[in-house]
């Protein structure tokens, strides 16, 4: 294993993002990366004293924010899966209007997509970086392959016998008052 390649995995919200990065660090330690992973604040607070590293983040933040130009004045190298791409903005273009800028993207060296299409309205919005953006796919929802379903089985079964059956809509209620109004909820 080479130890001078480490890969860093803040994560934000545990109950929505843990196994899915718990699944990209097995990944990435069969690749010979070492990761650390760990909560979001804590690693943007240690960041001056972490390894130089690729950081794997969630968003690249809006241009005041400043994380991934501090990241990169640090050394540390910026990837980014931002999966709040899958419809909560009102359209995949004010989605990347409002999450991207050129100066966060100048400070990424990639900007993982969950689609093609996607990838293709970020290319389109911003060419400069057409380089950066990469299909991969949505990491939350790979842990839903059928290898993985073992990790759910006992939770899932609780639930069934505490309930019986139901449908389940997911939803984020503060959603309902969305760009594109009564469209979004149907």
């Amino acid at each position: 294993m080479n130890s001078n390649r480490w890969l860093i995995i803040p994560v934000e919200v545990k109950h929505r993002e843990f196994l899915s990065r718990i699944l990209l660090s097995a990944l990435a330690t069969s690749r010979g990366y070492r990761v650390l992973l760990g909560k979001d604040t804590m690693i943007r607070r240690l960041a001056p004293a972490l390894p130089e590293s690729v950081i794997f983040d969630k968003s690249l933040g809006t241009t005041r924010h400043g994380k991934p130009q501090r990241f990169k004045r640090l050394g540390h190298k910026v990837v980014v899966l931002d999966e709040e791409s899958t419809g909560y903005y009102g359209s995949p273009e004010q989605f990347l209007s409002v999450r991207l800028a050129e100066e966060t993207l100048d400070a990424c060296e990639r900007w993982y997509c969950i689609s093609d299409s996607l990838r293709d309205r970020a290319v389109k919005l911003y060419p400069k970086h057409s380089n950066k953006f990469l299909t991969t796919g949505l990491l939350r929802t790979d842990v839903w392959r059928k290898e993985f379903q073992g990790f759910y089985e006992a939770e899932s079964k609780r639930i069934s016998d505490q309930y019986g059956s139901f449908i389940l809509f997911d939803s984020n209620f503060g959603g309902i008052i969305h760009a594109r109004g009564d469209a979004f909820v149907q």
